[in-house]
């Protein structure tokens, strides 16, 4: 059974997912980052300080969507129009 916790995408760049977040807010859409890269946490910074590059470049362009139990139909429909909007616009397809 899913626990309906996050639904996250990636984005071409940093730039186009800052964009895509204030985009989707100005449309009634919240959308957050969750998980900075825990290497880079105080802890495992000062016990490891390790650079893992590819992970800081994924986590740099992630954002997560809405997503709930209650989440309607017309509603993810909602997001994913707005989302398809945003990438024409941008040219990001």
């Amino acid at each position: 059974k899913h626990v309906f916790q996050l639904f996250t995408i990636l984005m071409s760049t940093n730039k186009s997912r800052y964009k895509l977040s204030k985009f989707l807010t100005k449309k009634g859409i919240m959308t957050k980052v969750f998980f900075d890269p825990i290497h880079k946490s105080k802890f495992y910074h000062k016990k490891y300080g390790i650079k893992l590059k590819n992970t800081e470049d994924i986590s740099s362009r992630v954002i997560s969507l809405p997503m709930y139990p209650q989440l309607t139909k017309n509603e993810m429909m909602y997001i994913s129009d707005s989302i398809d909007e945003f990438m024409e616009k941008e040219n990001c397809y």
